[in-house]
């Protein structure tokens, strides 16, 4: 099972079996794009969808999708490592790094501008953030 952009027409999720179609939900409308990634906790995937939610798909039920309300948005390549995930956004630069105790409640701790740098997939080293950000270099956290 894996989340197809279809851009204007939303995000399908689909799955394959024998190397065939077996499935496709109807589109669920996000504003996901395909610089934004999935990330598993546990038995649920995350997908960043900004402007105001994040959706939190069952793997065992993967047609069942939870639109979850933020304060802010968040979107972006996910990273995490523990109780913290990095976003990271090459369109334009923007990192959000957030601290997660439980899927259904992500706080946006803090939010970079790289620009005019990109950001690439963050990682974890040692507890700190490590982005790529092209020509500029690397951000390492302090």
């Amino acid at each position: 099972m894996f989340a197809v952009n279809a851009y204007g027409d939303g995000t399908h999720l689909v799955k394959f079996e024998d190397g065939k179609l077996s499935a496709a939900t109807a589109p669920v409308k996000t504003n996901s794009s395909h610089l934004n990634g999935p990330l598993f906790f546990g038995d649920r995937i995350f997908l960043g969808n900004e402007p105001q939610n994040y959706l939190l798909i069952d793997a065992a039920e993967p047609w069942s999708i939870r639109e979850v309300e933020t304060e802010q948005p968040i979107g972006g390549i996910p990273t995490l490592d523990g109780k913290r995930m990095a976003l990271t956004d090459r369109r334009n630069g923007k990192v959000i790094i957030a601290e997660v105790g439980d899927p259904e409640h992500i706080t946006v701790k803090r939010r970079l501008d790289l620009l005019p740098a990109t950001a690439d997939k963050a990682l974890f080293f040692h507890g700190k953030i490590v982005i790529p950000a092209g020509y500029a270099g690397i951000y390492w956290e302090k």
